[in-house]
């Protein structure tokens, strides 16, 4: 049948979606069969880019948390070292770890940490229905940010 495509051509096999790329009559499908697959390029780019932002904002984030936290700690240090304060070290330590230590061992432990940080990506990536490529891009920010 002239106009017609090659058989194969029909279907996009092996793919997630089984929608033909040409029907029985050779014409490419309405935007209305297309926005019924299951796989949506658009979100799939969206998911990256907004993880990549993501991770590009805790990487950068966390940088000026570390460098506050170094700057304070040698301020803290040197005004102890001169006499004009004194730091009880037992009490922020205690601190940190009831906030931490999540099994209650007594030690911040890699586990600990894991658990936080599941439970910090459980709420970035709650209620998106484009998890993977978030996380994708999430990566990619904090790895390349």
């Amino acid at each position: 049948m002239p106009g017609a495509a090659p058989p194969s051509l029909n279907t996009t096999s092996g793919s997630f979606d089984n929608t033909p790329i040409f029907d029985e009559t050779g014409r490419k499908p309405s935007d209305a069969e297309v926005s019924k697959s299951f796989f949506h390029k658009g979100e799939l780019s969206f998911g990256v880019v907004l993880g990549f932002c993501t991770g590009y904002l805790i990487k950068k984030v966390g940088k000026l948390f570390a460098l506050a936290v170094g700057v304070g700690f040698i301020f803290l240090q040197y005004m102890s070292f001169k006499g004009y304060i004194t730091v009880h070290w037992d009490r922020l330590e205690g601190g940190y770890q009831k906030k931490m230590d999540i099994d209650g061992d007594g030690r911040v432990t890699q586990k600990d940490v894991r658990t936080k940080w599941n439970s910090f990506v459980g709420i970035l990536t709650h209620n998106i229905q484009f998890k993977s490529t978030f996380l994708v891009g999430l990566y990619t920010g904090i790895r390349y940010g």
